[in-house]
């Protein structure tokens, strides 16, 4: 599955911390900002290119060589964390 970014939602490394920033309109739907660790940017970054949540999990296992069912784990929680707060568009409105 993909999951559609909300338009205006971009991510920025700021002092060694990285932030998901809701610019323009998508401020009216997500919360300003909102600060993720390592791991989420890189989970992030790979959303970005509307990489299926396989291919995110397995890119993301390989790149920290840890076990992709905990990496799984955490980037379903990302997930619901992120739809939960606007950064996700629906599945309907990604359609």
């Amino acid at each position: 599955m993909r999951y559609p970014i909300r338009p205006g939602v971009v991510l920025a490394e700021v002092c060694g911390e990285y932030l998901l920033l809701a610019t323009l309109d998508a401020a009216r739907h997500c919360p300003y900002v909102y600060q993720v660790n390592e791991t989420a940017a890189c989970f992030w970054r790979l959303l970005e290119r509307q990489l299926p949540e396989e291919d995110v999990a397995a890119a993301v296992a390989a790149e920290y060589d840890a076990p992709v069912d905990i990496v799984r784990r955490d980037l379903e929680q990302f997930l619901k964390d992120l739809r939960e707060k606007g950064y996700l568009l629906s599945e309907e409105a990604g359609s």
